[in-house]
């Protein structure tokens, strides 16, 4: 067989080559396997004339099915504590799950901040819980927070709003 030079592929070129041909492939994979990325919702609430909080969850699918909700009362504490701590609920909860990939959406657009490392905490309370989410993380191969309005969290917020109200009565 006849080979003439100007077929023969540099190494440089053989190499872009192969490295075409593996992302190529891997992007085929990514499409053929979708990312299993669940969504949660994560919401608290706080009757500030009684003091009185509750935290609240919500979990679904990547084909949009219903996982889990919960909520839970909390006793005396402040506002942004509920956000935090229904944040812990959710992460804890899609742990134990097995869940691997979450996007978390909020209504607390301080929580959000915080949680992407924009806004500093002050609050050696605050910092305590934030510092239990970041140990949470560990468990998540991807995690992302997002800020939504209030209008797009009904969900875990009716759920916290009667956490409150089975509490006050």
């Amino acid at each position: 067989m006849l080979v003439s030079l100007d077929s023969v592929l540099s190494l440089e070129e053989c190499v872009f080559v192969v490295i075409l041909a593996y992302l190529g492939f891997t992007l085929g994979v990514q499409m053929l396997m979708p990312l299993r990325t669940y969504i949660g919702f994560a919401d608290g609430a706080c009757r500030s004339t009684r003091n009185i909080s509750s935290a609240a969850w919500v979990i679904y699918s990547p084909s949009d099915e219903l996982v889990s909700m919960h909520g839970v009362s909390l006793g005396q504490t402040t506002n942004n504590i509920a956000e935090y701590s229904a944040v812990i609920e959710l992460l804890s909860e899609s742990i134990s799950f097995g869940i691997r990939r979450l996007i978390v959406r909020l209504d607390s657009e301080l929580v959000v901040l915080q949680l992407n490392r924009v806004y500093a905490i002050r609050n050696p309370v605050l910092l305590r819980l934030f510092l239990k989410v970041r140990l949470l993380e560990r468990e998540f191969d991807y995690i992302k927070y997002h800020h939504i309005p209030r209008s797009l969290n009904t969900l875990a917020d009716a759920i916290a709003s009667r956490m409150l109200n089975r509490h006050l009565q």
